[in-house]
């Protein structure tokens, strides 16, 4: 018989229940022989105790696991009872020896027909696919760090008013368990001291939404989930269906920060650079200027440093950036053989090569100077890399700039109780934006001189969220733990935020600026 053989059509259906011992090396690792002897011996007299209360019978015992099988009238509301009645002791510290405390067990129950059969002449037991499920359930329960995992058929043999008191039952759909061909939907049985009956119906919405494959229902409701308590012990399920809800929402709801993502929504950073080309223009109206050598920092996908190429053809670029992603992407998109562009994973405040000390006519930045924690030391790096005709041209965000964007991050995170991973909470957080003041000091303290420099007031385009999204809001996502973590913040945060605000409502406030070096 195979591990997914066809239900059999004659007897009654019986329930067979699979318990394991959780962590059970580590118990070995902890407590001598003897005694874990005498923890299973305690532990298995009571589960056979509570088995033949419930009219069930112990199939085997294998190692630190038992199997049990029910049978009669009710067999599902047989072993569900028992379930939740061993859960309940092994939880109880007047349940178990103290010098075990609580022991955790998982628990996995199928029910169908089986075939009783002896093998070899040795051991008499029952098989079928039934048996298979609840072993393969019984497994499951530490994936997803659940005491008593159900099959459908035990789950609706009874109803939800005849559920044992003090647990409630919450679809887990589309389950794949090993060496069984179709996917099952799976009934937790969950403790209600542990989980609340808002985070139960959030949940519960969660995996409808997705059975029904709305998997931004889906998932908007597990993100609402996550702002409860419950999320520090059920992060297995959570991080489960979020993920598996982002894995099916198409690619213009895709969340992952990648390449790809950043270049699609910086439409508002292609605008402003060709605004700073042309403050580059009208600065250097009286001079001629046609740099032979151009270091782009923060050039990101190369998607305008190969504009700033087109620009001056004749010149040699240099795009340097902090994400190597970014960089692989430039070298193979942004790149054409017909300009000579180089691209190399650099940090700014740290770049300052000696062949390359005043070799650089134009030094272009676009939006990237905020995100440089090393201020001082990438301002004293550009002064150093920078000829002493050469030009520094730099755009980036204003003090106030998407202010509104930046208090809904805020709130979000508040709400997430995310407060561990954030010392200051004062927006923009790692971003660091000056006013048209501070600027011109810091440009004039590490010598150079500001010939030109303007604040500018935009007006937000529609896509702001999202590009607000893909680029600055990763200031607060990095903070966070788990990709999953900084998944459903990035969404929370794009519906609120188009939900609270229109994009004419958002502050886009720019400094452009042309310094030339002082003399040393």
């Amino acid at each position: 018989m195979t591990a997914d053989s066809p239900p059999d059509d004659g007897g009654d259906p019986v329930s067979v229940l699979f318990l394991d011992v959780r962590n059970f090396t580590l118990l070995l690792d902890n407590y001598g022989d003897d005694e874990i002897s005498e923890m299973l011996d305690e532990l298995f007299g009571h589960v056979r105790t509570v088995v033949e209360k419930h009219s069930g019978v112990i199939d085997k015992v294998v190692g630190d696991g038992i199997m049990a099988v029910f049978r009669g009238d009710s067999p599902g509301q047989s072993a569900l009872n028992a379930a939740t009645e061993i859960h309940r002791h092994t939880n109880d510290q007047n349940g178990m020896d103290r010098r075990f405390g609580s022991v955790n067990v998982g628990i996995g129950i199928a029910t169908g027909p089986v075939n009783e059969t002896t093998l070899a002449d040795i051991d008499s037991t029952v098989i079928g696919r039934s048996v298979n499920i609840a072993a393969r359930l019984e497994g499951l329960c530490k994936e997803y760090d659940a005491s008593i995992l159900a099959d459908e058929t035990t789950y609706n043999s009874t109803s939800v008013h005849e559920l044992p008191d003090g647990y409630v039952g919450r679809r887990i759909p589309d389950q794949s368990l090993r060496g069984i061909r179709r996917n099952l939907d799976v009934f937790h049985l969950c403790d209600t001291t542990k989980f609340s009956e808002k985070y139960i119906h959030l949940f519960n919405e969660g995996t409808r939404e997705f059975a029904n494959q709305n998997y931004e229902e889906a998932l908007n409701a597990f993100t609402q989930a996550y702002t409860q308590d419950e999320r520090y012990m059920d992060g297995a399920l959570l991080n489960h269906f979020t993920n598996a809800c982002l894995e099916r929402i198409n690619d213009d709801r895709a969340l992952f920060r990648n390449p790809d993502r950043y270049e699609e929504h910086s439409t508002i950073q292609e605008q402003q650079s060709v605004q700073l080309l042309g403050f580059i223009e009208s600065a250097t109206v009286t001079r001629e200027f046609d740099p032979e050598h151009i270091l782009d920092v923060g050039c990101g996908t190369g998607k305008v440093t190969e504009r700033l190429a087109e620009r001056y053809p004749d010149a040699s670029v240099v795009g340097i950036d902090s994400s190597r992603s970014a960089i692989a992407k430039a070298r193979t998109e942004h790149s054409p053989e017909h300009l000579d562009i180089e691209y190399s994973y650099e940090k700014i405040e740290k770049y300052c090569p000696d062949e390359e000390i005043g070799r650089y006519d134009l030094i272009f930045s676009n939006a990237a100077m905020h995100w440089v924690e090393g201020q001082h030391e990438a301002y004293a790096n550009l002064r150093k890399l920078i000829d002493s005709d050469g030009l520094l041209a730099v755009h980036q965000g204003h003090e106030g700039t998407y202010k509104e964007l930046h208090q809904v991050a805020v709130e979000v995170l508040d709400d997430f109780d995310y407060d561990a991973y954030f010392e200051n909470l004062n927006p923009p957080l790692d971003l660091i934006y000056y006013n048209t003041d501070e600027m011109g000091d810091l440009l004039e303290g590490h010598g150079f001189d500001p010939i030109r420099m303007k604040d500018d007031n935009d007006t937000a385009p529609d896509t702001i969220v999202d590009d607000f999204a893909e680029a600055s809001l990763n200031a607060y996502c990095e903070r966070l733990q788990s990709e999953s973590q900084r998944e459903i913040f990035r969404e929370q945060f794009k519906q609120r935020a188009r939900k609270q605000l229109d994009p004419t409502d958002v502050t886009v406030h720019r400094i452009y600026v042309i310094a030339a070096p002082t003399e040393a």
